[in-house]
């Protein structure tokens, strides 16, 4: 059986219609309320703050092929 669990709570999902698929190095689900709740500026998979990402992108692109 192919069980779905919320990446945030941990729970089970049983209703597929209150879910997000959010899909990051991998698929994964997550509750609307648990999405809701959590920090819109940080990164469910990692946990690093957006602006972080954004910014080592950035260099990393402005380096140019290494």
């Amino acid at each position: 059986m192919n069980e779905k669990i919320c990446l945030i709570c941990l729970e089970n999902i049983d209703d597929i219609e209150s879910v997000v698929e959010y899909n990051h190095c991998g698929i994964y689900y997550i509750h609307n309320e648990c999405l809701n709740n959590w920090n819109h500026n940080e990164c469910i998979i990692c946990r690093k703050k957006y602006i972080d990402i954004v910014e080592n992108n950035s260099s990393d692109n402005a380096n140019g092929p290494n």
